[in-house]
């Protein structure tokens, strides 16, 4: 490496912040492209900044933290551009930078010279293995999210979460009116069903949760031995996997759903093997889902706005949800205060280039899902239990990060996840059948 400016900016780093220099070491070994253009960089084959006009650039990114702030947070250093103009700003007083690309990073430091925002006693540089969440107010270099180091992917995911929240929260706002227009439909089942308070007395050693990730298929057979020997677990199932259970005769002792989309996932289904199964529900949920269920049903609500309006009317117990049914499902698990919870097919990523599980032979069923298991491509993915890269989507991830948060805040219960191949969850270890 041509030693151009890096002697001049990495003698302050040495001095401010000497507990990331072993990470510089680190990176001097491992690979990356980089082609020097005009005015930016082109790192694996994405421009890192504009190549026209930097600082118009910076100035519109930095426009995410209010002008009153008077300390931020940078995720990604870039070419610098960032932090020169949030220090700009007087009432600014401290400014937190956190490295996301250490080879990047090392790059611009020999090439770049970063003497002027490293010598500014209001900036304090962090790696990411240091900062884990996400810190408001902030802002971010987009390109270098996308080229964040691998043991930075949580906290890559995290940011996405939290930029798209604005974009994605918007069919759960309470203005949505075709979501108002269907608990106004569903009125008649949500003033007399009760909520879940009855099924939080029921007490399992172990309840299993069955996603709909392609890894459930891996243990269906294990299901169909148990029930023949009459050791069929409790098993809460999503909506989406009741076929690939159904199809294997196991009926779940619960059953989730919360969205009005999901409709499509009830066609065909023999309503009557379902009597003895518990629906916990949504009030967004079809109308004629709930009109054709058979067995007991049990009315609840999420924590956001959405609901306020007839919580206030008929009010219920609530249960977490971040967008995914997943989410409900978990909380669900443990407010019955087991002992262990079982993840089966919480994938969130494409295992074997499928999203789901289901069975060749329903083509209605697999119809539903070919566009997404078939068009998608690799820009976003995940980490496995076996440290592979697996494909997923950005919604994906930030179902799967939020569950991290929940499960981090319910040490009580022991999470553990039925598969290895799938994207790799924090604080869930793997179980052996």
């Amino acid at each position: 490496m041509d030693d151009l400016f890096l002697e001049k900016n990495i003698s302050i780093v040495h001095r401010r912040w000497p507990a990331l220099l072993p990470f510089f070491e680190e990176a001097v070994a491992q690979p990356i492209s980089i082609q020097p253009q005009k005015n930016t960089l082109i790192v694996d084959d994405i421009q890192l900044t504009s190549n026209y006009d930097r600082e118009t650039e910076s100035q519109l990114q930095s426009l995410r933290v209010p002008q009153s702030s008077q300390q931020a947070c940078i995720y990604g250093t870039g070419l610098g551009d960032l932090p020169i103009a949030l220090l700009k700003r007087k009432k600014l007083q401290k400014l937190n930078i956190c490295i996301l690309n250490f080879k990047l990073f090392l790059y611009v430091l020999n090439h770049f010279d970063q003497s002027g925002w490293l010598n500014d006693n209001r900036v304090e540089l962090f790696s990411y293995h240091q900062i884990k969440e996400v810190y408001h107010p902030f802002c971010c270099s987009p390109s270098e999210l996308i080229l964040a180091d691998l043991e930075a992917s949580q906290l890559r995911d995290r940011l996405f979460l939290e930029i798209e929240t604005e974009y994605l929260s918007k069919s759960h706002q309470k203005s949505n009116m075709h979501v108002q227009q269907s608990i106004v439909k569903n009125l008649e089942f949500i003033q007399k069903d009760p909520d879940i308070s009855s099924l939080l007395s029921i007490r399992h050693h172990d309840v299993f949760i069955a996603a709909t990730g392609p890894t459930l298929s891996e243990h269906l057979d294990w299901l169909v031995e148990q029930k023949k020997a009459f050791k069929l677990p409790f098993v809460i199932a999503l909506d989406a996997s009741l076929k690939p259970l159904m199809h294997k005769g196991i009926v779940p002792n619960v059953l989730v759903s919360i969205d009005a989309k999901a409709d499509f996932l009830f066609e065909d289904l023999d309503f009557n093997a379902l009597k003895n199964t518990h629906l916990v529900y949504f009030p967004r949920v079809k109308y004629d889902v709930l009109k054709k269920w058979r067995g007991p049903r049990y009315c609840s609500y999420s924590s956001g706005d959405l609901y306020d309006e007839v919580k206030s009317l008929y009010p219920k117990k609530t249960l977490f949800s971040a967008g995914s049914v997943i989410h409900p499902a978990v909380d669900l698990a443990v407010k019955m205060k087991p002992k262990n919870i079982i993840l089966l097919g919480a994938d969130f990523s494409f295992v074997g280039e499928k999203g789901h599980t289901y069975w060749q032979s329903n083509q209605s069923y697999l119809k539903n899902y070919q566009d997404s298991e078939h068009t998608h491509n690799h820009q976003h993915w995940l980490i496995n239990s076996l440290g592979e890269k697996v494909p997923t989507m950005a919604n994906l991830k930030g179902y799967l990060r939020d569950l991290e948060r929940y499960i981090q805040s319910h040490s009580e219960v022991v999470f553990l996840n039925g598969s290895d191949k799938g994207a790799k969850i924090e604080g869930v270890k793997l179980w052996s059948h």
